[in-house]
């Protein structure tokens, strides 16, 4: 009998507490109506363009047709995933991407850094925000851009750099095919292209 008077009365505390806090909400909702009015634009993108593509997400779990769409194909569950780990290539591929990641992170973290620390130390205003201005152009270049740009200074027969090492008495390189050169030009490209 006193079990049942205490969660009675447990339960009539937490009624009040949660009509009052109800109310409090929809008291600052009255008063703030124009506030709350401005945020549905942003808080309509934030939904449309963030959240509602996550549903694409369900392809990798269906055996996709373009025909059928999303919600026609069949689920086929982590077959899609199981495939793509047995296959000969993941453990290339994804040894690859783990290490073109930490070299990025080893090797692009410290020129944006460095550069930095030089402009700051740099007195000269013109020249200052010259250097600023060229670093950071390059930011603004598509990657498409960039690939090609690397691919004429690399270029085996044309390339700049290979001129410069046939002048030195060298033989030119194959960079954009060689395995020992490739990850070091995607570094070297992205830090150029990012550091500015």
């Amino acid at each position: 009998m006193q079990k049942n008077t205490v969660d009675h009365t447990i339960e009539l505390r937490l009624s009040k507490a949660k009509t009052a806090r109800n109310k409090l909400i929809r008291k600052r909702i009255r008063l703030n109506w124009d506030i709350y009015l401005l945020a549905l634009p942003g808080l309509a993108l934030l939904l449309v363009l963030s959240y509602v593509p996550m549903y694409g997400i369900t392809i990798a779990f269906k055996d996709f047709n373009i025909f059928k769409g999303i919600l026609g194909s069949e689920w086929i569950g982590l077959e899609n995933f199981v495939r793509l780990m047995s296959s000969d290539e993941f453990k290339r591929a994804f040894t690859n991407t783990l290490l073109l990641s930490i070299y990025s992170l080893l090797w692009g973290m410290p020129f944006p850094i460095l550069l930095s620390l030089l402009l700051n130390e740099c007195r000269n205003l013109l020249f200052k925000r010259s250097i600023q201005t060229v670093t950071y152009i390059p930011h603004f270049i598509s990657w498409v851009v960039m690939a090609g740009i690397c691919m004429d200074i690399l270029s085996p027969s044309s390339g700049i750099i290979n001129k410069v090492i046939e002048s030195m008495g060298g033989e030119a390189v194959f960079f954009m095919t060689d395995l020992k050169w490739i990850r070091t030009v995607v570094i070297g490209s992205q830090i150029w292209k990012e550091t500015g």
